[in-house]
């Protein structure tokens, strides 16, 4: 909240609700060799797989990154290296949250024991109505603000000067992080919220009170 010569700036703020309809897993393919150029192979060969389980069952290449390739070390009670572990990321999108588990159990199914879960999120993949009902909620919040400052002031509010939104929208909005349960309708996808900012300026629709004259 900012007064000023000439109006009155304040920031209002809301947040709405909105239903999560989307699933991103982040899941990664690990396998271990003797050497590092078997522990890549055979990592490929799961990351293959994973590719291809995802593309069956529809999610589209679009919704499917790989976010990390790792080559590591093991080591042994001595000292020496005994052997290599090699791990893929990848991060992948599911349209319909219900099938998240189903999605989960074939792709363990289909890798085996080098499958890794890391991560299980749902969100909402366009909140633009809930956008604008908290940008509309945002400004009533700002309008209440000023009303009461301009009350305490002995002022009036007069014509809205400015309406700025306070910060960029920003990617989806996450909801709580789900656990991997491998079984279809496995998720509930609940609620997200949707937060929003707007700074309002007005003029005042008076002039200010005139000090007395001390000279007089």
């Amino acid at each position: 909240m900012r007064p000023s010569s000439s109006g009155i700036t304040v920031v209002g703020t809301a947040t709405t609700s909105t239903t999560a309809d989307r699933v991103r897993l982040r899941m990664a393919v690990e396998r271990s060799a003797p050497t590092a150029a078997d522990a890549l192979t055979r990592s490929g060969d799961d990351a293959r797989a994973l590719l291809a389980t995802l593309r069956e069952i529809g999610v589209c290449d679009e919704s499917v990154q790989t976010v990390g390739l790792s080559l590591d070390q093991q080591w042994g009670d001595r000292g020496k290296v005994t052997g290599y572990v090699a791990r893929q990321r990848f991060s992948a999108v599911v349209a319909d949250v219900a099938s998240a588990g189903d999605t989960l159990e074939r792709l363990a199914t289909q890798i085996g024991d080098g499958f890794r879960v890391e991560t299980v999120e749902v969100f909402a993949d366009a909140p633009t109505d809930a956008a604008d009902a908290s940008r509309a909620a945002a400004f009533d919040d700002a309008l209440r603000q000023a009303r009461a400052l301009a009350q305490r002031a002995g002022r009036r509010l007069g014509a809205v000067r400015s309406i700025s939104t306070v910060g960029a929208g920003g990617p989806p909005v996450f909801g709580d992080v789900a656990r991997a349960m491998a079984k279809q309708d496995s998720f509930a996808p609940g609620e997200v919220s949707v937060q929003e900012s707007v700074r309002v300026s007005w003029d005042w629709a008076d002039e200010p009170a005139q000090e007395p004259d001390s000279t007089a």
